[in-house]
């Protein structure tokens, strides 16, 4: 076998067991011969025909020239076809950073009604007539009241007058409250009393190791 053989096999090993276009993690700056850092950066299409024609202009590009994919302090997700778990998403789209919508249960300890509040008002007939100057008669909020404001007494005699409330409460009564609470601050640092200190940052993540992505080019 000829060095140019030799050469030409080697070539087409290489190509086999890693085709142009895999993305691998790096643990060091220093980019292996053949690759480029997933950076986002634009490449002539005349210069790398085989890698264009691998991932196209998906990843943004012109005429004359195509993208890399910017994997800088991104996460690798694969892509969920069907959209069964990743839903409504787009081959090579980008995704923010987002929060698992939830609630919380809210229990104040010390604040509550000490008192059930029940109460009922007094309804009183107030004497309109000429005849008679006092008030007559009480009624509770849950009595039937005289259909017209013409009331008789007990000798046939009629009145004129209307019923007003007085003011004031009595006992019992049966009603409710609404309690509103204001705007609740923390205190302090948030605190997980069974998993500790809770960590607080500008977006969700997990534990992670910073590597750089490089992509086979040639």
């Amino acid at each position: 076998m000829t060095s140019q053989e030799y050469q030409s096999l080697l070539a087409q090993l290489r190509a086999d067991l890693v085709p142009v276009g895999a993305i691998f993690a790096f643990p060091s700056l220093k980019v292996p011969e053949g690759y480029l850092p997933c950076d986002g950066r634009e490449l002539s299409k005349a210069s790398y025909p085989e890698l264009y024609a691998t991932i196209g202009t998906v990843f943004g590009g012109t005429d004359k020239t195509f993208c890399l994919p910017d994997l800088q302090g991104q996460f690798i997700r694969g892509y969920d076809a069907s959209g069964d778990v990743d839903p409504e998403r787009e081959f090579a789209s980008q995704q923010e950073d987002a929060f698992q919508g939830h609630s919380h249960q809210f229990n104040p300890e010390g604040l509550s009604l000490k008192n059930d509040g029940g109460h009922n008002h007094a309804l009183r007939w107030r004497d309109m007539s000429s005849r008679y100057g006092s008030s007559r008669g009480t009624y509770s909020v849950n009595q039937k009241l005289p259909a017209s404001e013409t009331y008789y007494n007990s000798f046939g005699d009629s009145r004129l007058g209307e019923f007003i409330f007085e003011n004031g409460t009595l006992s019992s009564g049966t009603h409710t409250h609404i309690l509103s609470l204001g705007t609740i601050k923390p205190v302090g640092q948030p605190d997980d009393s069974l998993h500790g200190r809770v960590k607080v940052a500008c977006e969700t993540r997990p534990k992670n190791v910073a590597l750089q992505f490089c992509m086979k080019v040639k």
